[in-house]
């Protein structure tokens, strides 16, 4: 099974794919996607999202695409835009006939650190110890890196 993870953002997107041989995660490859800052762009920044995600899951073919469902309870506009950046994502996923799941962050940490409560550091420490990397990958990376691993034990 191939699995894309997605730690969605409107400034920094991190994606990652893993193959699972057996019930061992694999890394495949991982990245992060920059649209830009400009506010006044939002929506052309949404678009950028659609089409980058589409073009992941043309070169990578993962049978499921699993999105961390991210919650932001203080900045009501944060969360609206961290919304919208979801569905773009996941109607990307829905185009290309891709299966969908969302992942609640806690749950994320608890499957790859044993605890909801986890640090990033944790998280991308335990991620570079399950996929055995030997490269320093930014935490937007981890973090999707993470989603990915967390899909198949859910």
């Amino acid at each position: 099974m191939r699995i894309l993870g997605i730690d969605p953002g409107s400034i920094h997107l991190g994606w990652g794919v893993i193959d699972y041989v057996g019930k061992k995660p694999v890394y495949v490859a991982s990245g992060c996607f920059l649209p830009g800052r400009d506010e006044d762009e939002f929506n052309e920044r949404l678009l950028s999202i659609h089409r980058e995600v589409k073009e992941r899951i043309d070169k990578f073919q993962p049978d499921l695409v699993a999105v961390e469902d991210s919650f932001y309870g203080e900045n009501v506009k944060t969360a609206i835009k961290l919304g919208q950046v979801r569905g773009v994502i996941m109607l990307a996923a829905y185009e290309k006939n891709c299966k969908v799941i969302e992942i609640p962050t806690r749950k994320i940490k608890q499957s790859v650190t044993g605890k909801g409560g986890a640090s990033k550091h944790q998280v991308a420490y335990m991620v570079g110890q399950i996929l055995k990397l030997q490269i320093n990958c930014p935490e937007d990376e981890t973090d999707a890196l993470a989603c990915a691993i967390s899909a198949s034990r859910i």
